[in-house]
């Protein structure tokens, strides 16, 4: 058998042989006279030679095995790894039995990264030696063998299949001490125990043993199936980071990995990076519209962090999921075919989108001020999956601070329990202290701003001393004279809010309207008056917040020596009434005007 050379390399092969021909003929030109004879014979018997290799090469453009094996070898020096394959896969056709050929195709899949490729290469080098061998005996060719099973053995490794490496050595009699036998053997014994595991869901075993294996491994993106297995054990344990990583080398090496794009896509979600998730879903999406999979592990591992009820009926399965956050329990009830729950791009994205939906909705109601609206429509959002807890916990707060706007404040303190009995933290601490103070708790506001403060990181420390002494200030308050009580407004309440309660105050508790409680009145409005005065000054409302006096002269009774002027607000076109405020010293008239 025979195989043609492409065109190119046909003349340049040519030429090669052309100039080497003509070589003895500058020979004879160099030459001294006295051996012009014997100089002439040489020529003639290389030109004769040359003669022969040109018609050789030009018949039909045909080289032999060993011809191509030649000019493989020159490619793979040029790091031109297409034209090896091609000459090394003619030589293949010409030759099927020799195991040299695959030897050398090998190699050139070895440094193109085909690793695959380069497995079957070295597999079929191994088994036409070894058939070899096998019919002449093991002397002189058995080294060969040897050497390339080991090279088989090592590639294995690479690949994540140490059980067949393992085989491999046995074949080669090698010692069990030997550092490579050892490396495959706990490799081995490693994916071994992550099965087992995985069979029992055990995440975390599954988790180390996976590890391991993927250790030994210079590159363990080679082994894609042992590098998704651990994405997946990541995912269940909540370690969604260690997900994105492993789901990211996976796509490097493999842009088309359906399963990697779909829990990459389920990672970010679950950090509540909601762009980046939709891009993986789209992308998924791309490769497949109807990506939908039976994920048979993700119910047992709700049932063992959450805690789930299950009733099998006609082969559905009802889970009632309980999540309990200290102050009542969120009940969410589904139904999974199988036993299995249903996610996939298609799924999640779809999940996705009504999420962020409601999300959005609820923050528009919220800037507009329909807080029941707001609160009605974040719970919605959470009630899809309640153990997505990155969007979970945040939602919650935002909860906590509308039933705050709302007046609600056990309702406040309600919610804002539930998220610090999940998981406690400096944001969540602080929305409780925030409902307490609110509701004028002040003695569990002070213990929970306080122990805020003990598990704040440092960047934090003086936020949260702030917050404890706004809160001391506040019970210190409470035992005198409380502005904010007084108005019947929230510490954090906005000027606009301080304004509409002073002014519906200040017509309810005017004397000359109380005629027959005119003194009770009187002192009321006082205060209404010197509580707008103080709150609706930026820096007055600074000094009283930090527990500072806010008037000269001013004892811990309250205010003294104010000038505010209580009909300022009252002024609202022609005609109006006239009301008399009268004091300690004397009286002041005041004109209301209700046009």
């Amino acid at each position: 058998m025979s195989a043609s050379l492409p065109l190119p390399r046909i003349l340049r092969h040519l030429t090669s042989l052309s100039i080497l021909c003509l070589a003895p003929f500058q020979i004879l030109h160099g030459h001294h006279r006295s051996s012009s004879a014997s100089a002439l014979a040489a020529v003639l018997l290389s030109v004769a030679s040359c003669s022969i290799q040109l018609a050789s090469a030009a018949d039909d453009g045909q080289l032999s095995a060993g011809k191509l094996r030649s000019l493989g070898e020159n490619a793979l020096m040029e790091r031109d790894y297409a034209t090896a394959t091609s000459y090394y896969r003619q030589a293949i056709e010409l030759e099927p039995d020799n195991a040299v050929n695959y030897y050398k195709l090998y190699n050139v899949h070895k440094r193109m990264r085909s690793l695959a490729e380069a497995l079957d290469d070295i597999s079929n080098a191994v088994r036409i030696e070894a058939e070899k061998v096998a019919r002449e005996g093991s002397s002189g060719n058995d080294k060969k063998l040897r050497e390339w099973r080991d090279q088989k053995a090592k590639l294995l490794v690479g690949l994540g299949r140490c059980d067949e490496a393992v085989e491999e050595y046995k074949l080669l009699n090698a010692p069990a001490n030997d550092p490579t036998v050892e490396k495959a053997q706990i490799c081995a014994h490693s994916i071994f125990s992550a099965n087992n595991a995985l069979s029992r869901k055990d995440w975390n075993d599954a988790s180390s043993h996976l590890k391991t294996a993927l250790s030994y491994l210079s590159t363990p993106s080679d082994a894609p199936d042992l590098l998704f297995q651990l994405a997946q054990t990541q995912f269940h344990l909540g370690d969604y980071y260690g997900v994105i990583s492993d789901t990211g080398k996976l796509l490097k090496a493999f842009p088309q990995h359906l399963e990697a794009y779909a829990l990459r896509g389920e990672a970010y979600w679950r950090l509540n990076e909601v762009e980046m998730a939709g891009k993986h879903f789209r992308e998924g999406l791309k490769l497949d519209p109807e990506h939908e999979v039976r994920d048979e592990c993700a119910l047992p591992a709700l049932v063992k962090e959450f805690g789930l009820a299950e009733n099998q009926n006609a082969g559905f399965m009802t889970v009632a999921i309980f999540i309990d956050f200290s102050l009542g329990q969120i009940l969410i009830t589904s139904q999974l075919k199988n036993s299995r729950a249903l996610t996939g791009c298609k799924a999640c994205h779809r999940i996705m989108k009504k999420v962020t939906k409601k999300d959005k909705k609820g923050d528009d109601y919220f800037t507009k001020g329909n807080y029941k609206q707001a609160i009605d429509l974040w719970w919605e959002a959470m009630n899809n999956d309640m153990s997505h807890l990155h969007f979970v916990r945040p939602t919650l707060l935002k909860v906590v601070k509308a039933h705050i706007l709302l007046g609600e404040y056990d309702k406040a303190v309600e919610e804002a329990n539930k998220h610090v009995a999940n998981e406690e933290s400096v944001e969540g601490l602080h929305a409780l202290g925030e409902a307490l103070m609110a509701g004028e708790r002040f003695d569990e506001a002070i213990r929970t701003y306080q122990k805020a403060l003990d598990i704040a990181p440092d960047d934090k420390k003086r936020e949260c001393q702030q917050k404890v002494e706004e809160a001391q200030v506040a019970l210190k308050q409470s035992k005198e004279k409380n502005y904010y009580k007084i108005l019947g407004v929230p510490r954090n309440a906005d000027l606009k809010t301080i304004k509409k309660e002073y002014k519906k105050l200040a017509l309810q508790w005017h004397p000359d309207k109380n005629s027959e409680n005119k003194e009770a009145a009187e002192k009321m409005f006082q205060d209404i008056s010197e509580a707008y005065e103080v709150l609706s000054d930026k820096e007055l409302r600074a000094k009283y917040d930090r527990g500072e006096p806010v008037f000269e002269n001013q004892g811990h009774g309250g205010g003294q020596s104010h000038h505010f002027n209580p009909n300022m607000f009252f002024h609202h076109g022609g005609g109006g009434q006239h009301f008399r405020q009268r004091g300690g010293g004397g009286g002041q008239r005041m004109h209301f005007n209700w046009g």
